[in-house]
C-alpha cells in the first residue's frame, strides 16, 4: 500500500463535507412500505467475488478490475497501472426435473495513464437463463427458448486532486426474453433495449499513520425506460440507484491492513401502485404508472411514502489483507423491501496472489427465508485476475 500521497488542502473541505452527508445516509435503518419492480435487476447487484464476498459492498473498498460496476472512480487510487478480471456464477433454475443449468459471467478492466491522473475501463455481464417453455394464456406452447441479459460498459475517471475523483460510465443493455413470440394480443415480443450511464464522485484521504478515509456517492444506470413488446405502455424501468458509501482502512504495518465499509443503496423508481380488485381503478393506475417518464419516476421515488427510507438496502462489508498474497472479506446484505420476502445474506470470501495473478471466491449464507430463495449453486462465484 503506497503511504506517499498524504492529504493535500485542496479539496479536502469538499470532502469533509460530502463524507458528513455519506454519514447521515448511511445510518438510515427503517422499514420499506411497498413493492418496487424493475426490468434487468441483475443491475443492481455485483457481479464478482470481490464485492460479494463484502455483502455487496464496494463503493469505496478494493479499487479493482472491477471498480466499473460499483464506482468507476474508485480505480484511480490503486497503486496499479492496470488490471483484468473474469468471473462466474453457476445457479440453477426450475425444481425437480424441470432444472435448467444457467450461469452468469462478467469481464472487466481498466488501464490508467502514466500521470496517474486519468482512467479508461470496460466491463462487461452476461446472464444465461437456461431453457425455458413458454405457454400462451390458454395453455397452448409456444416453443423453448433461451433468454439472456447483456450489457457493456466503457467509463472515463479524472482525479481532480490528489483526493478526489469523478467518473463516467455509458452502458448498453440487452435483455431477450422471448424475442419473436407473439401474444394472443397482437403484441410482438422484443429483445429489450437501453442506453444507461453512471456518475460517481470518490473522495480519498490518507493521513499521516497511513489509513485511509474514503467516501463516494454514485448516481447508476441513469437510464430511459426499456420495452419487450411494440406497445406504448409496455415499458419498464430499470434500477436506476442512488448509492453512498463511507469506509475506512486501518494500516497496521507495511504487510497488513483492514479495510471495512458502510453502503447505502436507495432504488430510484417509485413502488408500483397496490391493487384493490376494482378493475378499472386497477388499471387506470397501473396504467400511470408505466406512463411516468423517468424524471418524474425519479423525483416521486424521494417523496412522501417513497422517501430515503423506503425502497433501499445496506451493505456492511470488511476485508483483511496481507500484501497481495491474502484476502479474507465478509459482509452482510440487507435489503429493504415490503410485502415481498426481503433478501437479506452474509457473505464470506478469500483471495490469494501468486504474483500478477489473483483467485477469489465468495459464498452467500442466506438468512431467515431468504434460504429457500437462493439455490445452492447460485451462492458460489469465482473469480480470476491478472494486473
Amino acid at each position: 500500500m503506497n503511504t506517499n500521497n498524504l492529504p493535500k488542502n485542496k479539496g479536502r473541505l469538499f470532502g469533509h463535507l460530502l463524507l458528513a452527508v455519506l454519514f447521515v445516509l448511511s445510518c438510515l435503518n427503517t422499514t420499506a412500505q411497498s413493492i418496487t419492480t424493475t426490468a434487468v435487476p441483475y443491475l443492481r447487484f455485483a457481479p464478482d467475488a470481490i464485492s460479494s464476498s463484502m455483502g455487496n459492498a464496494g463503493l469505496t473498498l478494493s479499487p479493482d478490475e472491477y471498480s466499473i460496476f460499483h464506482n468507476n472512480a474508485k480505480a484511480l487510487f490503486s497503486d496499479k497501472q492496470f488490471a483484468l478480471g473474469l468471473s462466474h456464477m453457476g445457479y440453477s433454475t426450475g425444481s425437480g426435473s424441470n432444472v435448467k443449468g444457467s450461469y452468469f459471467m462478467s469481464m472487466a478492466g481498466y488501464k490508467k495513464s502514466a500521470d496517474d491522473k486519468d482512467l479508461f475501463s470496460f466491463g462487461i455481464r452476461y446472464i444465461s437463463h437456461g431453457g425455458m417453455e413458454l405457454s400462451s394464456a390458454m395453455g397452448d406452447r409456444l416453443g423453448t427458448f433461451n433468454p439472456y441479459d447483456f450489457d457493456l460498459s466503457f467509463g472515463y475517471a479524472h482525479k481532480i486532486s490528489n483526493t478526489l475523483g469523478i467518473g463516467v460510465t455509458m452502458r448498453g443493455v440487452f435483455s431477450n426474453m422471448a424475442s419473436g413470440v407473439s401474444a394472443s394480443t397482437g403484441y410482438q415480443f422484443s429483445t429489450g433495449v437501453a442506453l444507461a450511464g453512471d456518475v460517481s464522485l470518490m473522495y480519498n484521504q490518507q493521513f499521516v499513520n497511513g489509513n485511509f478515509l474514503r467516501g463516494a456517492i454514485q448516481f447508476a444506470n441513469l437510464s430511459s425506460k426499456i420495452t419487450y413488446v411494440n406497445n406504448a405502455i409496455g415499458k419498464d424501468f430499470i434500477p436506476t440507484t442512488l448509492n453512498v458509501g463511507l469506509g475506512y482502512v486501518f494500516l497496521f504495518d507495511d504487510e497488513n491492513d483492514l479495510g471495512i465499509e458502510v453502503k447505502y443503496s436507495k432504488l430510484m423508481i417509485p413502488a408500483a401502485p397496490n391493487y384493490t380488485g376494482n378493475f378499472s381503478q386497477d388499471s387506470a393506475a397501473i396504467t400511470d404508472f408505466r406512463n411516468k417518464d423517468v424524471l418524474r419516476a425519479w423525483g416521486e421515488s424521494f417523496n412522501g411514502a417513497n422517501g430515503l427510507s423506503t425502497n433501499y438496502s445496506l451493505s456492511f462489508g470488511l476485508q483483511y489483507r496481507y500484501m497481495n498474497y491474502l484476502h479474507i472479506r465478509g459482509g452482510y446484505f440487507m435489503d429493504k423491501p415490503s410485502n415481498v420476502q426481503p433478501l437479506n445474506y452474509f457473505t464470506v470470501g478469500a483471495g490469494v496472489g501468486f504474483g500478477r495473478f489473483g483467485a477469489q471466491l465468495a459464498y452467500q449464507v442466506p438468512t431467515g427465508g431468504t434460504a429457500a430463495n437462493i439455490p445452492m449453486m447460485q451462492r458460489f462465484k469465482l473469480g480470476i485476475s491478472f494486473n
